[in-house]
């Protein structure tokens, strides 16, 4: 659009890119108040917004003309008098850490709500197990729904200690955070949950669901009661339960789509804005005061990892894809201070959670009354 404005080629603008021409920009989008169509735009209000952007505008320069910017004109766009001439608020925004307890909440919620229609029922599950592997794998969102038959591997592992085989689920996730490229990927190694009272916490209930559903089994006849029978060989201590070639490609998370007389599952991948949707009204009627979002699944679990004395800081960059401890510490790093000085534990977790704000009676929608009401409201109006 500013270039449009500017009536100049966006790769031409950038190649002849002056400092002058970065502070001109940057105070052009600050001051944007409409968007496409003349929608009313949300602007920039935090500091942190503007850093962010900041990345996002190195990155489109990087894509366009095929090498980083140099440093002089890099720092020409960290003008800290933005923030202070468009007073952009420097407090971070308010991070809730969804912890076990939340999660399992909103997992109850998400299965037995009749408030929430999900159009079809994979959906229902697929937001299960979202939930399920960001809380696990402290994965960022899109990481999560870029997951494909092909990075999901299945074994029966021999179990150690005698008794049941156990079956093993193993995610690859590979993400490319677009302004920083390409991250490595990681494998995590989820075993069975066996003798639990519930199993709403067991990925496996979810993603094996999902597969038998697609029949994405190499084995065709084999069956959920089947898997659970199958045998190793003496000698081995695993058997790899293998999925079909042409199904490896397939996404996990998927939409559906409508045709005349019903709704089918499509090809294409569920997007991000849909999980967030599904999060959102589900944590409405749980009862959350905060907004349930997919980033509360990484904060949570990223403290956690925090404070677990058997993960060190490096096991924790690894884990969360940190290049350093300083990007947990200004991003994810919970301002609210769960330091046990009276050494009463359950009530510092119960009062860090997301769940301290639970109210089963919290309004959802508006009445028509309470509609007409607002639609006649002379600053709505205004708008």
């Amino acid at each position: 659009r500013y270039c449009e404005l500017i009536k100049e080629d966006p790769e031409d603008f950038m190649k002849s890119i002056t400092a002058g021409d970065v502070s001109s920009f940057f105070m052009w989008k600050l001051k944007q108040k409409q968007g496409t169509a003349g929608r009313r735009l949300r602007g920039i209000k935090t500091a942190s917004s503007l850093d962010t952007y900041r990345k996002m505008f190195l990155g489109v320069y990087r894509r366009l003309v095929g090498e980083d910017m140099d440093s002089h004109l890099q720092r020409s766009t960290l003008h800290v008098s933005y923030s202070l001439q468009f007073g952009l608020s420097r407090e971070p925004r308010e991070k809730p850490c969804m912890d076990a307890k939340d999660v399992l909440e909103i997992i109850q919620t998400t299965l037995t709500t009749v408030e929430k229609k999900f159009q079809v029922g994979r959906n229902r599950i697929q937001t299960c197990f979202f939930m399920q592997g960001g809380f696990i794998t402290a994965n960022r969102p899109k990481a999560l729904l870029g997951l494909r038959y092909g990075d999901v591997k299945i074994t029966v592992l021999r179990n150690p200690s005698g008794g049941p085989h156990n079956i093993l689920i193993e995610l690859t996730y590979t993400f490319t955070k677009k302004y920083l490229g390409a991250k490595p990927s990681n494998t995590f190694i989820i075993p069975e949950i066996t003798f639990d009272p519930s199993l709403c916490m067991s990925p496996h209930v979810f993603l094996l669901g999902l597969m038998f559903a697609n029949d994405v089994f190499l084995n065709s006849n084999l069956t959920p009661e089947g898997l659970f029978k199958l045998d190793i060989r003496p000698g081995c201590n695993e058997l790899v339960v293998p999925i079909k070639k042409e199904a490896s490609a397939l996404w996990v998370f998927r939409q559906h789509q409508k045709t005349a007389t019903k709704r089918v599952i499509s090809d294409e991948p569920l997007p991000y804005s849909t999980i967030k949707t599904y999060m959102k009204d589900v944590g409405e009627i749980a009862g959350f005061k905060d907004v349930t979002r997919p980033y509360n699944l990484r904060y949570g679990i990223g403290n956690a990892f925090d404070k677990d004395r058997d993960i060190s800081v490096n096991r924790r960059n690894i884990i969360m894809n940190h290049s350093t401890d300083k990007v947990f510490q200004d991003h994810y790093a919970s301002r609210h201070i769960p330091v046990d000085a009276q050494a009463i534990e359950k009530l510092i977790q119960a009062a860090c959670s997301m769940s301290r704000s639970v109210d089963p009676n919290r309004p959802r929608s508006l009445t028509k009354e309470q509609s007409r009401t607002i639609n006649q409201n002379p600053r709505i109006l205004k708008l």
